[in-house]
């Protein structure tokens, strides 16, 4: 995928001949991580700001480290973006917090509404860019799939009894219209192209997901 020089063996051989001479197999792991974790930072947070194709000078210009540490220890480009859909699947689990299905339908609507809003607002820059990437990378878009999937199971825990009444045919198309509005496509779509602010695109939500599920 990149054809920067600094990737051929020789060179990633002769920096980590290098990196055997600093210190004990144990502080070359940790630092080894330290570097990972850096250039991804690096890359999260240049996009995070608005720069959805981050190049690899800029990569490491923000982590503060050479071009070539970057291809020692991550195999190209796509490796590097793929680490960092992982890290920022983390980042969207520490923020997520479960809906208790047992509460009275618009609690709980409400409650899932507002916690997809904090979430998307957040997940936006990240998941363009990742879109960007989707074609040109398998390992991109399975991740992106297993966040749909991972969507839509969440969705069929909370409204269990909503779907529960709806008939057979319907149940599916519901949960693949709600994963979908409640998707990385739909909200910005709502909050820039529409020019809504959050609490209103919450409020197209929680109208939408009333109508999909038959709610009063």
């Amino acid at each position: 995928m990149c054809t920067d020089p600094y990737r051929s063996g020789r060179v990633a051989a002769a920096v980590q001949d290098d990196e055997q001479h600093e210190g004990s197999t144990d502080g070359r792991s940790a630092r080894s991580l330290r570097t990972r974790a850096a250039v991804v930072a690096a890359l999260l947070d240049l996009i995070r700001e608005g720069m959805l194709r981050p190049t690899a000078r800029a990569i490491t210009d923000r982590a503060g480290i050479s071009l070539r540490s970057v291809y020692v220890h991550f195999d190209d480009l796509e490796d590097l973006f793929v680490a960092a859909a992982r890290e920022h699947h983390k980042a969207i689990l520490e923020r997520w917090r479960p809906v208790d299905p047992a509460l009275p339908y618009p609690e709980r609507r409400d409650r899932y509404v507002a916690q997809r809003g904090d979430l998307l607002e957040f997940m936006t820059p990240v998941a363009r860019a990742a879109a960007l990437h989707e074609n040109e990378s398998p390992a991109i878009a399975r991740v992106l799939q297993k966040g749909a999937g991972q969507t839509a199971a969440e969705i069929r825990t909370v409204f269990a009894s909503e779907l529960a009444v709806l008939a057979p045919d319907r149940r599916d198309p519901a949960i693949d219209a709600i994963t979908t509005l409640i998707g990385a496509e739909s909200w910005p779509a709502l909050r820039a192209r529409r020019g809504l602010d959050i609490t209103e695109a919450a409020a197209v939500v929680r109208t939408s997901i009333d109508a999909l599920l038959g709610a009063p």
